[in-house]
């Protein structure tokens, strides 16, 4: 973990909203060259923190972020997140130490345990997620025979929506990545962690300035997410006074609680809520049918949120 200086520092890189490099699926990715466009776009619509996604397979985010890293001039780039699965840890650890030095200040590593069906893709066992996460982060920089292995210099935050996890963020990590979590648990969240961790909250993101069809939209992908199996949200959400319902339906509470649907400026007044509640930064996750749709609503909303 960073010392306290250096995640002051680390605060003063990143704005209080940023955003997702738009993805279908976990690892669908476009050309390398759209890519770089779309972050030159981005930057020069004003944004300063982008974050790139990842599975098991399809792509490398780390290859990925040292593009576009080199590829744009004031960006910094984090991982949102990557899975524990996807490689050994003191790979992990290698690579983003190597961002860093290549890239001062301008990197920072989020990890998670993923879901249940990546650990047999990479040959491994999902047992218990919390403990096999955190004996991960314990050997990241351990030593390596015949290599020298360099100290932890990067800032780590950990993908955390239970309440369990949350604790263990702040015990192994700089602070906690929590995502379809309502403003008032990041409250709670922020009183956990206490003043001297990270907070980044992802937030599901529909723009149009149809705002009845951006909720609709909105309210379907809350149903659609809701019904998957082993997705980990709903205890904290029960604690709220949600109900099986209001998941299954895509109620209009919590789906105005979850996400930020309609034009810049409703968008941006959705970030702010979680600003407001304690968090460090928002990460503005475009929920679109193509890569390129999700670029053009990010530049479309630019000048609304980065006034934030």
């Amino acid at each position: 973990m960073l010392t306290p200086e250096r995640l002051t520092a680390v605060r003063h890189t990143l704005r209080p909203i940023g955003f997702a490099m738009p993805s279908i699926g976990l690892s669908a990715v476009p050309p390398v060259q759209q890519q770089i466009e779309a972050a030159r776009r981005l930057e020069a619509a004003g944004y300063r923190n982008g974050w790139a996604n990842e599975g098991v397979g399809g792509k490398d985010v780390f290859v990925q972020i040292a593009i576009l890293l080199g590829a744009t001039d004031q960006l910094t780039f984090g991982t949102s997140v990557t899975p524990m699965w996807a490689r050994p840890p003191m790979v992990t650890h290698a690579a983003a130490h190597q961002l860093v030095e290549a890239f001062p200040d301008r990197f920072l590593l989020g990890l998670g345990s993923g879901y249940d069906f990546m650990a047999p893709l990479a040959g491994l066992v999902y047992r218990k997620p919390l403990a096999q996460l955190r004996e991960y982060v314990t050997r990241m920089p351990e030593p390596v025979p015949l290599l020298d292995v360099p100290a932890v210099d990067y800032p780590t935050v950990v993908g955390a929506n239970g309440r369990r996890s949350v604790r263990q963020a702040g015990e192994i990590a700089d602070g906690a990545f929590p995502s379809l979590v309502p403003p008032r648990y990041v409250e709670e969240i922020r009183s956990v962690l206490g003043d001297d961790k990270l907070i980044i909250v992802g937030l599901m993101t529909f723009v149009d300035d149809d705002e009845e069809k951006a909720k609709g939209d909105a309210s379907q992908s809350i149903s659609q997410i809701f019904a998957m199996k082993g997705v980990p949200y709903g205890r904290v959400l029960d604690s709220f006074g949600y109900t099986a319902q209001d998941r299954t339906e895509g109620s209009d509470r919590l789906t105005a609680d979850l996400t930020a649907a309609g034009s810049g400026a409703t968008i941006a007044a959705a970030a702010r809520r979680y600003i407001e509640a304690g968090a460090d930064h928002v990460v503005l996750m475009p929920v679109e049918a193509d890569f390129n749709s999700g670029v053009d609503k990010l530049e479309s909303i630019a000048a609304d949120v980065t006034a934030v």
